[in-house]
């Protein structure tokens, strides 16, 4: 859990797509993995 929020903030920190940040923030716990792994395409 903790890996995928710093890697979501990583993401904000370390490029420009900070709207993608946000919906790491935002969505369900349940949806978590699937952002991560959708993000990891960029």
């Amino acid at each position: 859990m903790i890996v995928t929020i710093f890697h979501c903030r990583a993401i904000s920190y370390f490029t420009f797509q900070s709207i993608i940040a946000i919906l790491c923030e935002a969505v369900p716990h349940s949806n978590r993995t699937f952002f991560n792994s959708w993000n990891l395409l960029f």
